[in-house]
Parts: structure tokens; sequence; C-alpha cells
């Protein structure tokens, strides 16, 4: 994710849940009682098993999850196997919106999930310039063993929970939204994760938020004319449908993400498109728009990478070894072909220039 993974056309368009997905809270609609809660939505176990490939809107979805959440009184939908009743979640977002920041909100929380939950499940941290909100779910108490279905919830969580600290600091928080992680191994077609304009971490520890630390001295709003729950709700859904007709992001957004993916140390494709949430097909379309290449912004790194540490002393092999290649001959063929130099005869070159005092430079015009 570039932000959209799996996503039709430009990327937009993939605000689905698959059907499939459904199936474990379609049987429980059944088994408690809720069964005439499915039909509002149009759908039916036999719907989900004859269209096996078909997909709902994810508003239709989370409306679905609330009508669910009404009609059984048990807020996890039997996902924990330590339910909540309704109206956990009004208690908890009133609680934290008695803070005084953002930062405070989100702690408290945390802490009041994982006392409803009985363990550290829920958890804040920063580091450097980043508020992550964590979810480590590895000894959670689930009451269910679908993984996909699993992996829909938490994911669904996670969107609930930016809801929650867009109602609380009374502002849209996703243009400060770094990154997303999940424990979803790799995109796919159709995913609540399609709503996110932050690159996506598969095969995470849990299930995450990493926000701008800016964000950690908002002030609380007081009051939403609202139950907090339905206020969330309210928003959860405005801001899916703003991203529904939004323009998808700039293919020069791409490549500057794609740029910084590979400083990080990612050279390889496939492993970056992942980091951003798209797949290889895309992120190849997505530069060739942009007038670009994986292979040219991979070229442009690691020469500006290589001209660096040049500059600052290092040797050849230093410098071949540090960016990855086998040897010091392939990095030297590479760096002449990027430069028409070699690594040595850049250095000499350069270093010389940066040597002689202002003013006496070959090729200055206003050498005296």
């Amino acid at each position: 994710m570039e932000g959209w993974p799996g996503a039709a056309g430009e990327g937009r368009g993939a605000l689905q849940v698959p059907l499939a997905d459904l199936q474990p809270l379609l049987a429980l609609a059944q088994s408690t009682g809720a069964g005439d809660v499915p039909a509002r939505f149009g759908l039916s176990p036999d719907r989900t098993a004859a269209d096996a490939g078909g997909t709902i809107p994810l508003t239709d979805y989370f409306r679905f999850w609330r009508a669910m959440k009404q009609a059984s009184r048990e807020e996890t939908l039997y996902l924990s196997a330590r339910p909540l009743v309704t109206g956990t979640s009004d208690f908890v977002i009133s609680d934290a919106a008695r803070t005084a920041t953002l930062a405070d909100g989100m702690e408290r929380i945390a802490r009041a999930y994982n006392l409803l939950h009985g363990g550290d499940y829920n958890r804040v941290e920063r580091h450097g310039r980043a508020l992550v909100y964590f979810v480590d779910d590895a000894a959670f108490p689930y009451a269910q063993s679908s993984e996909t279905y699993i992996q829909l919830c938490l994911e669904g969580v996670l969107l609930f929970l930016h809801a929650t600290f867009c109602t609380l600091a009374g502002e849209d928080l996703t243009p400060m939204l770094r990154r997303v992680h999940t424990r979803r191994p790799a995109p796919r077609d159709a995913t609540p994760l399609a709503l996110w304009d932050a690159p996506v971490t598969y095969g995470a520890a849990g299930f995450g938020l990493t926000y701008d630390a800016a964000i950690a001295a908002r002030p609380l709003t007081e009051g939403y004319g609202l139950p907090p729950d339905h206020a969330v709700h309210n928003r959860l859904i405005a801001l899916i449908e703003a991203r529904q007709t939004a323009p998808a992001p700039a293919a020069s957004d791409l490549a500057r993400r794609a740029r910084e993916a590979l400083a990080d140390g990612f050279q390889d494709q496939a492993v970056v498109a992942r980091r951003l949430g798209v797949s290889v097909a895309t992120l190849r379309r997505r530069l060739a728009a942009d007038g670009t290449s994986f292979r040219g912004l991979r070229r442009e790194v690691l020469n500006g990478a290589a001209r660096d540490r040049l500059a600052e002393g290092s040797s050849v092999g230093d410098v071949a070894e540090a960016l990855g290649f086998s040897d010091c001959r392939s990095f030297t063929r590479a760096f002449k072909a990027w430069n028409g130099v070699t690594p040595s005869g850049w250095r000499e070159r350069n270093c010389s220039l940066k040597d002689e005092p202002s003013g006496r430079r070959q090729g200055d015009p206003h050498a005296v």
C-alpha cells in the first residue's frame, strides 16, 4: 500500500470484503438468534457458497458488523472467549475522552481493552518521530479458529481504532498515518486495508497503526452529540465514502516512497512492492506513468549512496560490500556505467575539486 493493495484500476475501487470471509459471521447469526440481520444486507450462507468470488462494499460490511453487535449484544461477535457486552465501546471511548491529549487517550484505550480481555495485548509505543498503537494477538483467547476470519476482524478493528482516534481528535488523522501493520501474509484483491493511504507491512507480528508523533499532543474534542460508539461508526463510514470518491495517489508519490524503501536497503522489487502494499505489476505501471522504472530508481539510489560513501573516504571494497555487490569488479563495472568513470577516478576528480580553494576550481567562471 502504496496503500491500496489488490485494488482494481487505480486502486480506489477495491473497498470490498470477500463474501467467503463472512461465513463464520453468517453461521454465528444463525446460532445466536440474529438470523434476520444478514438478510437486511442481502447476505446468506447460500449466497456466499454460490458466489465464492463475490464481495460486498466495505461500508456494508461495517454496517452489517454494527447490526450484528446490536443484535447479539456482544461486541466482539464471539471472536473472543471473553465476551464484551453492548456498551463496552461507549464506556471505553468516553473514558479516553476525559484525558488531555490524543496520546493519553490512546493509552487509556489500550489499558481498558487489556483489562477487559485479560492480557497485555494492546500497547502504545513511541519510536523517535512515530507513535504506534499495536495489537499483539499471539496469545489472545480467540473463540474462532478461522485465521482468515480473524485477520478480517482485526483489520476491521484497526479501521475502528483509527476512526476512534479521529473522533477523539475531532479531525481526519489519515494524512498523519505513516504505516499499517497486519499479520496477513500478503496483499489480496479485496480487504479492509484497501482504505489506507499509507504503506502496509504484511506478515507482521501483530496488527498496528503507526502515526507521525506530532499527533500525540493533539487536544481532545468535547462531546460528539451522539453516543461515542455511534459517532465513531459514522466517522468510519465517512472515511470510507471519502476514499471511494477521492483520486488515486499520484504516481510521483509512489516513486518517492519506492526511493525511500530502496534507501532503507530493500533492493528486491517484489519486497518493495509488498512494503508499499501493491503488486509488482501495479508498481511497474505506476512508475512507468511517472516516466521511470524500478530499475532506474534502484540505479539512482545505489549511485547516490555509492558517491556519498566514496566522498566520505570509504574504500571501493567497503562500498561494494555495503551496497550488496558480489565483488569490487561488479561494483566498478556498474559505477562506470552510471557515471562514465571508475569509482577511484570519480573520487580523485571530485575530492580534488573539493580540496581547491573557492574561486580556483577548474571551470569556475568566476575564477581569478
